[in-house]
């Protein structure tokens, strides 16, 4: 049985598919991770490392439901948010797939970086032209379907709050707020969104971590 475990854990093929050895990024936990797994090599509670034969992993992991920290997906703490990847030895003339289902993106720090990017599949394959195709990168994240499950911009919360009907017997216009202090409630619930970090500062702060 354990042979079996190895077989699947470590042949290359196991970077396809959103699924990677069974975990599904927005669905598994990271008690699916350690029931496969084990304790990983690093645990810093919003990811988790993996040094394997073949490949570094790190695991992201939600903070909560609609925690800015995760995403702002609605998904319980501790769920799988996505899975990155780092090949040891891997070109992409060694992958089995169809890239006719990918969209080519150049990578906008470096030109030879070019990022194949299945959004329905949650699937990304980051390649380094200048070496042969190396594949540097392999990303597992939500597909297309799992758009369900992210939250509602908090953008769009006062607007909401306005629309809302209020019942009859409990409105009381003598206290009601004024105007400034209804506008300064509803700029407190409007944050400022964190830019997405370069994807080749990550790697390259994944590598340093493990």
């Amino acid at each position: 049985m354990l042979g079996l475990v190895a077989i699947v854990l470590f042949v290359p093929a196991l970077s396809q598919g959103k699924a990677w050895h069974g975990i599904v990024p927005l669905h598994s936990a990271r008690a699916d991770v350690e029931r496969l797994l084990g304790r990983p090599s690093i645990d810093r509670l919003e990811a988790i490392y993996y040094d394997l034969a073949d490949e570094k992993v790190s695991i992201h992991l939600s903070m909560g439901r609609c925690s800015d920290r995760s995403g702002s997906w609605n998904i319980p703490r501790n769920t799988v948010i996505s899975i990155w990847v780092t090949p040891k030895q891997l070109h992409l003339s060694d992958l089995k797939v169809d890239f006719t289902k990918f969209d080519k993106k150049q990578d906008d720090e470096l030109a030879y970086i070019f990022h194949y990017v299945d959004s329905n599949e949650g699937l990304t394959y980051q390649v380094d032209e200048r070496m042969s195709n190396f594949v540097t990168l392999i990303q597992y994240f939500g597909t297309r379907a799992d758009e369900k499950l992210r939250c509602p911009s908090k953008a769009d919360a006062p607007a909401r709050r306005r629309n809302r009907r209020i019942p009859h017997n409990r409105r009381h216009p003598a206290k009601e707020s004024s105007p400034a202090s209804s506008e300064d409630r509803e700029r407190s619930c409007v944050q400022d969104t964190t830019p997405t970090e370069s994807i080749v500062a990550k790697i390259l702060w994944l590598r340093s971590a493990l």
